[in-house]
């Protein structure tokens, strides 16, 4: 037992006094940085998509270019007011936080919700 005992410790000893110098001899050198050519891909226009028109509501415009034709047109009002209408819930969770901390008063808090909410309501 005494002999697997002076075994470790001479083992130990040696990893002890080994690491460090092996870490002295190493010298880091960066890696030189080259300049890839970047390759230039066309524009692809897709059949249906990008074809100028905008409605002005990156979120309307987005539905309906995922839904594109092949919901009918209430169908498409049904998913954009579902879409404004968790936009407006989270615009009310985020004023009403406001107003629990006593960054905004109750008051204020109310009038943002109205004035952020209204354009998202339709009639």
């Amino acid at each position: 037992m005494t002999r697997l005992t002076h075994f470790l410790a001479a083992a130990a000893a040696i990893g002890g006094i080994a690491a460090p110098l092996s870490a002295a001899q190493y010298q880091y050198q960066p890696y030189p940085q080259q300049a890839y050519p970047q390759p230039v891909y066309p524009q692809q226009a897709y059949p249906g998509y990008n074809q100028g028109y905008s409605s002005g509501n990156p979120v309307t415009d987005i539905i309906d270019q995922l839904l594109g034709n092949r919901y009918s047109v209430t169908d498409r009002q049904a998913v954009r007011q579902c879409a404004n209408a968790a936009r407006a819930q989270a615009m009310f969770l985020e004023e009403m936080q406001l107003a629990v901390l006593g960054r905004k008063s109750p008051k204020e808090a109310v009038a943002a919700i109205v004035e952020r909410i209204t354009p998202l309501m339709t009639a």
